[in-house]
């Protein structure tokens, strides 16, 4: 398991801290538990026991449970360090060992005034199982005349159980009297053969098998296809998708009609008509033949009127298909540049670089098909490594007409250039004090201030805030001079514009700058809508709080519902 201390040696130290202004001294002592800020608490049941056997205890046997945070006098972050299970709170209460089922359980862990949980699933069997059936079916009818009823009358079933606690499988016994047949599939009225699915269910569990009858009436239709035709094992033909469509003629096809044994009776191709359908849309037959303008699986029906039965005044329509199989071949892919080309660039770090790349695909038919970066396999990207001739290669695949896979490759340039970026657990933290050529001296913006502009995250201060001197102090930290917001959130003043390349979590240092009851929130990229609802901040122009919001990549607004706040940082802490 990957693990980051909490304490760092100096070296590391100066890595990942975001606003210090050199390397924090390597420490001798462990941070006081308050010094740690917990973030996370993740459960790993890779080696974890979560299957239960009725009337089994519930066990953390294997279970592995981690932490996350932050050291705030270090400025630095600790990653997935285990902590002990009995430091941990395990709520199994809803799981049932005497009732089959699935059961969540719910692990918290506490660091300071912080918890934190995370929740996994067990499930409760029976040791003892139906493992498999099988079918005898020498007594059951499994030929059908044109019209007969199906009927399983003669079937027999075996069910074999499974002990899965001794690992082996238990003495068959006779369940007959118990399954359950699936006749769905079966058509009385059309030649064929057909699959009847039986059932049997014991307690919570159902396992399945199944078996072929075949309806026949006598004589039917044989298509004997031209030798040059391009045909599969199972008989299907295929054929290329060109420019304009494609023209499959019957012309030269041969239709027999067989008797019950395969043997011809006699033919019959200028008694044929044809019916064409693409899944079950009818395609429309010129003559002898049809047209094709898209890819796909073509059902073409040989049909012959009134087949009388021997000795008999009974008459049917005989068919008989063959499936096509229009393929239009996927060419190629292109990558489609922006206005700068094949080369991509972005900082180190971040992982926004492939999600906005599109593709277009080619096919044989000239048709082509739009992808995004999910649609596509990458390979040989690399964002947090600095490079100036990346090579990434890109593939897509995709299923033809007959389901069979056919792909195409081509390859992007990028340049990842110099940039802390957005690994998970990083934290970017933002001092107003520390911002360069603001003078602090309550004199409103008269443009947009950028604050910073790097590793994921961008922050602007909007137009008609204040830059005021002041200091503050929250859990131990000085915090000097302030941005104010000076009043409502608005899309373009009054307001701190934060935008992410990543999901993470946005935590503002503020306090209100007057009196008169008022919130901070955080509101959508439209600034229409509060996204949160920090009540607490009633008259108080002294205490300084620490608002957090949970964010996904995207745009968002910090400020006050009505008077203004006086921001001294922004804090944002990347999953």
């Amino acid at each position: 398991m990957k693990k980051l201390k909490a304490l760092l040696a100096a070296a590391l130290a100066c890595v990942f801290a975001l606003s210090l202004a050199g390397c924090v001294p390597e420490q001798t002592e462990a941070p006081a538990a308050d010094e740690l800020v917990l973030s996370l608490v993740e459960v790993d049941t890779t080696n974890a026991k979560t299957e239960f056997f009725v009337g089994e205890q519930f066990s953390t046997e294997g279970l592995v449970v981690t932490r996350s945070g932050r050291n705030l006098t270090q400025e630095t972050v600790f990653y997935q360090e285990e902590v002990p299970l009995d430091e941990c709170t395990i709520d199994s209460s809803a799981f049932k060992s005497d009732t089959v089922g699935e059961y969540v359980i719910t692990v918290s862990y506490t660091l300071g005034e912080v918890t934190k949980s995370d929740e996994y699933t067990v499930s409760v069997v029976r040791p003892v199982r139906p493992y498999r059936l099988i079918l005898d079916e020498s007594g059951a009818k499994k030929m059908f005349g044109i019209g007969e009823e199906f009927s399983s009358d003669g079937l027999k079933a075996t069910a074999f159980d499974y002990d899965y606690s001794a690992q082996k499988e238990l003495e068959p016994y006779d369940v007959t009297a118990s399954i359950s047949v699936d006749s769905s599939a079966y058509n009385a009225e059309v030649a064929g053969s057909y699959e009847i699915v039986v059932s049997y269910t014991k307690d919570e569990t159902t396992i399945q098998a199944s078996y072929n009858v075949s309806v026949k009436i006598g004589a039917g239709l044989d298509i004997v296809l031209p030798e040059d035709a391009v045909v599969d094992a199972n008989g299907a033909m295929s054929v290329d998708l060109q420019k304009g469509g494609t023209t499959v003629d019957f012309g030269d096809w041969v239709v027999n009609q067989v008797n019950a044994n395969g043997d011809v009776d006699k033919v019959v191709t200028k008694d044929i008509t044809f019916e064409v359908y693409n899944a079950a849309t009818p395609v429309a037959v010129n003559g002898t033949s049809f047209t094709a303008t898209e890819g796909g699986a073509y059902n073409v029906w040989a049909v012959l009127e009134g087949y009388q039965l021997p000795d008999s005044e009974e008459t049917f329509t005989l068919k008989s298909f063959v499936i096509i199989y229009v393929m239009d071949s996927l060419k190629s892919i292109t990558f489609n540049a922006d206005a700068s080309g094949t080369l991509v660039t972005q900082p180190a770090g971040s992982d926004i670089i492939s999600k906005t790349w599109t593709f277009t695909a080619t096919y044989s038919s000239g048709a082509t098909k739009q992808l995004t970066a999910e649609d596509v396999v990458i390979e040989g990207l690399t964002t947090t490594a600095v490079t100036a001739a990346g090579v990434a290669n890109i593939s897509y695949t995709e299923p033809n007409a007959k389901g069979d896979s056919m792909s195409a490759n081509t390859t992007v340039n990028y340049t990842i250039t110099e940039g802390q970026g957005v690994p998970g657990g990083s934290i970017v933290t933002l001092k107003v004090g520390e911002l360069e050529g603001v003078a602090y001296d309550n004199v409103a913006s008269n443009t947009d201030v950028i604050g910073i502009d790097t590793d994921g995250v961008k922050i602007t201060f909007l137009k008609e805030g204040k830059f005021r001197d002041g200091t503050a102090e929250y859990e131990g930290v000085t915090y000097t001079n302030c941005y104010n917001t000076a009043g409502q959130v608005k899309a373009d003043k009054k307001a701190i514009k934060i935008e992410l390349h990543a999901d993470a979590t946005i935590t503002v240092i503020c306090q209100a700058a007057g009196d008169g009851a008022r919130n901070f929130n955080f509101y959508s990229s439209d600034a229409e809508t509060a996204l949160t609802n920090n009540a607490n901040v009633q008259n108080d122009r002294t205490t300084v709080y620490a608002y957090s919001y949970s964010a996904v990549a995207g745009t968002y607004y910090a400020g006050a519902n009505t008077g203004g706040f006086s921001v001294f940082a922004i804090i944002v802490e990347f999953n």
